[in-house]
């Protein structure tokens, strides 16, 4: 069903407000070209916060992308109508930023019926969900760290789990790899309030993915971080050689493993010593 439509004042007005949210907390570096513009698209939840980040268009300069997606989260919850079908034409919008003239919130583009839609996420994890067991008396931040560890390691179950179909079918007929940062926020009161992708991999259909993956994933967190919102970010890894993703908290980014070689420290690998040839000439009689 089509939202109803709002008298285009009071469309104006709210999206205005939305504006007028997310300009006070954008600050971009000044390193940033002018003529530098980014797009994402915002889905909110009936409280006003974020449902779903998606960057439509990159700028090409990370910071800059990363700060406009920071201001709309900071921004949060974001002003909305409380009449349900204003809130419905509202709730769905793309938030646009050019170093020029600032932010502007227009309708999010209708999806393109001839755009192929990647297949729906259908794996789902054997077992409950179960709360991180960290360590009580620590910092917040080793909590965090500990809360993201706690959903790095279910993610990786759930992707070992559903096996190679994890990996989104149209990504692996193009070889597509990548990287999605994926953002999971909670209420004070422990209310889920976003997962959704802080930085894209590139491939629509991977992000998409790595956020299904995620959701799938969630455990809840220790009782002790509860006392006030809080975000964290799980990186999901695609490599094709791997045949699923590999997940790790931002906090604590794997080591590389070392690799094997067959040659010695400190230079190239010996040859075995040659055997000594038997001469083959006569011995001279005396």
């Amino acid at each position: 069903m089509e939202p109803a439509e709002l008298p285009v004042q009071e469309l104006q007005f709210w999206r205005q407000r939305i504006r007028d949210a997310i300009q006070q907390h954008m600050s971009v570096p000044q390193s940033i070209p002018l003529d530098a513009h980014v797009e994402l698209e915002v889905s909110l939840l009936s409280n006003g916060l974020a449902g779903d980040i998606t960057t439509r268009r990159a700028s090409g300069f990370p910071d800059l992308d990363a700060a406009l997606r920071r201001a709309v989260l900071e921004a949060t919850p974001l002003p909305l109508p409380s009449q349900p079908q204003a809130y419905a034409r509202l709730r769905r919008f793309s938030v646009l930023y050019e170093v020029r003239s600032g932010v502007r919130v227009v309708d999010a583009p209708a999806p393109s019926p001839q755009t192929p839609r990647s297949e729906s996420f259908a794996c789902r994890a054997p077992d409950a969900a179960k709360a991180p067991d960290c360590a009580s008396g620590g910092s917040r931040a080793d909590l965090l760290t500990c809360f993201a560890q706690a959903v790095r390691a279910r993610t990786l179950g759930v992707a070992a789990a559903c096996g190679a179909d994890v990996y989104p079918l149209e990504a692996r007929r193009n070889a597509w790899e990548g990287t999605v940062q994926i953002e999971i926020g909670f209420e004070s009161a422990g209310r889920l309030s976003v997962v959704s992708v802080a930085e894209s991999s590139g491939h629509e259909v991977l992000d998409q993915r790595a956020v299904d993956l995620v959701r799938e994933s969630i455990v809840p967190p220790p009782p002790e971080l509860l006392a006030s919102a809080f975000m964290v970010q799980v990186p999901v890894v695609f490599r094709m050689q791997e045949a699923q993703p590999d997940a790790a908290p931002a906090a604590t980014p794997p080591a590389a493993a070392p690799k094997p070689s067959a040659k010695p420290k400190g230079g190239k690998a010996k040859k075995p010593a040659k055997k000594p040839k038997k001469s083959t000439a006569r011995k001279r009689r005396v």
